[in-house]
């Protein structure tokens, strides 16, 4: 790298960055710009002859970006608990299991695995559950953000491919219909879908992979205890039939599976095994975040949403456990969020705080989560068993990524040691 490269990249930091996105204008218009691009013209100035270029190329862009972020001042010790440095760890991981033996187009395959990569990291700098009042998102944050690394750290891609990594971690988020949001400098905004269909209605499949890849972390053992971890604070979530509704944590841990018409009717609040069971219920071609998925896609998704189905199931009453049997799962638990799920500092932090708020609960709560929990963890080795299986076949030096390499495969093998 020239001397002259390293200088402009230590002119950015997270002051710059952090007030780049409180101009919702100049943003807005950005984003809007953006959704402007050629999908199809600009995928054909893709680099990419053969599946192992993509991959190794994809990597390298990423490590480079990542690595870039770092320079400018981002601690991964720090990112949101749900969406941080496990989350990151674990959607490469992802990227790699899915995109080594799917059969796709290389350059769909190379905008994929870095907007794969790369589509959650604004969530350092934006916080995840504030952004009902917005119409920039963590979503658009994230192209932004790659935008400017491409530019000021000269990343080696050209327009085209970085446009389009752009847009793809910018419509990782599906809107599914248009929506106005009043925003909180007062203008309000419509937010559109992102087109992801070529002219012949066909997927864009540069486009979907970042969302394949953000879904088979939305579904199985890994799921639950992301959400657990958004808890520590009361909030805003979403679901997708009803729009935004309350997150309360005494609320939310109540162990109930109504049907839809129920929710709605008590005022359309979901408990956290209603919202598992919905992120389950999207996880078939029957949906419309998964009706392109194929291949290796399928294979994935279908036994993380068989494990996550079985985990809501046992979250009951029985059996019946002890106090202390109790305590020793939540304390396996804590452990497990801490240093597997999100291992960070902030990770075991927010864990150990969350699951001070779980002894508050009544008794059935405590109970029903127990038999849950222990189901997570038991299903979680299952599935981290299955993971290093699949690293073994890949080449050794893909697995590290920045920011993540000294606790990359160690914190998958970590819940083996727990559960013992």
């Amino acid at each position: 790298m020239s001397e002259k490269s390293i200088k402009e990249r230590k002119t950015m930091n997270l002051a710059n960055i952090k007030e780049m996105f409180q101009d919702e204008a100049v943003c807005w218009d950005r984003v809007e710009n953006l959704r402007s691009i050629d999908l199809r013209a600009h995928l054909l100035k893709v680099r990419a002859r053969d599946r192992a270029e993509a991959i190794e190329r994809g990597i390298g862009i990423a490590r480079y970006a990542l690595q870039t972020l770092q320079n400018w001042g981002l601690d991964a010790q720090q990112f949101e608990p749900g969406h941080g440095i496990g989350h990151l760890m674990r959607d490469y991981l992802n990227a790699l299991r899915l995109l080594g033996t799917l059969d796709a187009d290389p350059r769909d395959i190379f905008v994929g695995i870095v907007g794969g990569v790369m589509h959650d990291v604004s969530c350092a700098l934006v916080k995840r559950y504030e952004e009902s009042k917005k119409a920039v998102r963590h979503a658009e944050a994230g192209a932004l953000l790659f935008l400017e690394i491409s530019e000021k750290a000269k990343l080696p891609i050209n327009r085209e491919e970085t446009e389009l990594i752009a847009y793809a971690i910018a419509a990782h988020t599906q809107y599914l219909r248009e929506m106005d949001v009043a925003c909180r400098d007062g203008i309000t905004r419509r937010v559109r879908p992102y087109r992801d269909l070529d002219d012949d209605g066909k997927p864009v499949l540069a486009i979907w992979l970042p969302r394949w890849i953000d879904r088979l972390d939305c579904s199985g053992p890994t799921m639950v205890g992301r959400h657990f971890l958004t808890l520590a604070k009361n909030r805003e979530d979403y679901n997708i039939k009803t729009g935004y509704y309350s997150v309360n944590f005494e609320d939310h841990l109540r162990p109930l599976l109504r049907t839809p018409e129920e929710i709605r009717a008590d005022g359309g609040n979901q408990t956290m095994r209603e919202h598992l069971h919905m992120f389950a219920s999207t996880q078939t071609n029957a949906s419309p975040y998964g009706k392109h998925d194929f291949g290796r896609m399928c294979e994935l998704r279908n036994a993380s949403r068989e494990m996550l189905l079985e985990i809501i199931s046992r979250v009951q009453e029985f059996p019946k456990r002890s106090s202390e049997e109790q305590e020793n799962i939540l304390n396996r638990w804590e452990s497990f969020l801490g240093k597997t799920i999100e291992p960070s500092t902030l990770g075991r932090i927010t864990a150990k705080e969350v699951c001070g708020l779980f002894r508050n609960l009544d008794e059935s709560s405590r109970l029903a989560w127990s038999n849950g929990f222990q189901a997570t963890m038991d299903h979680y080795a299952s599935w981290s068993e299955t993971a290093l299986r699949d690293l073994a076949e890949l080449p050794k030096e893909w697995l590290s990524l920045s920011m993540v390499e000294d606790n990359f495969v160690q914190s998958l093998t970590l819940e083996q040691a727990i559960t013992s």
